[in-house]
């Protein structure tokens, strides 16, 4: 195990043990979100370290560097992986309708044959048993590392340790990674391969997530952070009047920040929102009594 050391290179995995014994159950991971270096992102594993009384597996999301120049390759980058996000959940959607149309035409075809009815197609799953599970994940992998090694990174790591309960703590840019490296995960080997994880999503522009995932992820941010407005779902003035609200953001700990209605900067600070009631969540769902102290500091 290694403490406080130091990542210098994107997609670098660290561990994280700041608690003896160690504990490896569930296997928890740090994502960090855009201009974060490699200090700040190792104290913040080694608090959540301390918080979870596990060992923390940092994957290291490296920024493009400090100034106006890193700022916009980082946010650049953030297009890519939004984009990519945007573009799965359209093929999900599609799948789901096409689903809905070959498995109705078959029902159609069997009745007029009298033949008994059989198990629903899934066609996305018919493709993907038609790949050797190697070449998937070589392709899967290949394409991540092009864009985004951090994704490339997390995919990896969730993938080897699919067995085992699995839980992703994600800020900003980190949730971006976190999805993108979920949708890919379900391309690889379907939504049933997400049933270990879990994710709790700190100040997400994330647009959308896998419905393999849904029921586990507990999300929390700030409603006037214009970093979490990048998710249509925050939408609120607009998804509240759509079925219901069917398409709100989902469930969690959502606060204003200060007493600014218009959005800004000011609520996306990761600690800020940690203390959306994280903290408390975490540790109850780790089954660890509350905390007797204020948050570790990073």
């Amino acid at each position: 195990m290694a403490l406080m050391v130091i990542p210098d290179v994107d997609g670098q995995v660290v561990d994280y043990a700041a608690v003896r014994p160690t504990n490896q159950v569930p296997r928890i991971y740090y994502v960090n979100g855009i201009q974060t270096d490699g200090v700040t992102h190792s104290k913040t594993a080694t608090a959540l370290s301390i918080l979870t009384e596990r060992v923390v597996h940092g994957v290291y999301n490296a920024t493009a560097g400090n100034g106006a120049t890193g700022m916009i390759l980082d946010l650049l980058q953030c297009g890519e992986d939004w984009t990519d996000i945007f573009l799965s959940k359209l093929a999900e959607i599609g799948n789901i309708g096409v689903n809905a149309m070959v498995n109705g035409l078959l029902k159609h075809v069997r009745e007029k044959l009298g033949r008994p009815p059989q198990d629903p197609t899934n066609v996305a799953e018919s493709i993907r048993r038609k790949f050797p599970e190697r070449h998937r994940v070589a392709f899967i992998e290949a394409c991540l590392s092009v864009y985004n090694k951090a994704t490339a990174s997390l995919f990896r790591e969730l993938r080897t340790h699919a067995q085992v309960q699995q839980v992703i703590v994600a800020h900003s840019q980190g949730n971006l990674i976190t999805a993108d490296a979920l949708w890919s995960i379900v391309m690889a080997y379907g939504e049933q391969s997400l049933s270990n994880m879990q994710v709790y999503s700190l100040a997400s522009p994330s647009p959308a997530w896998p419905l393999g995932i849904r029921y586990r992820r507990k999300v929390y941010g700030h409603t006037n952070d214009l970093v979490t407005l990048c998710d249509p779902h925050n939408w609120t003035w607009i998804t509240s009047r759509l079925a219901d609200g069917k398409f709100n953001r989902t469930a969690g700990d959502w606060r204003k920040y200060g007493k600014d209605w218009w959005p800004g900067l000011g609520g996306h600070d990761l600690r800020r929102n940690m203390e959306l009631n994280f903290a408390k969540r975490i540790r109850s769902d780790l089954g660890l009594p509350p905390l007797t102290a204020a948050l570790p500091s990073f």
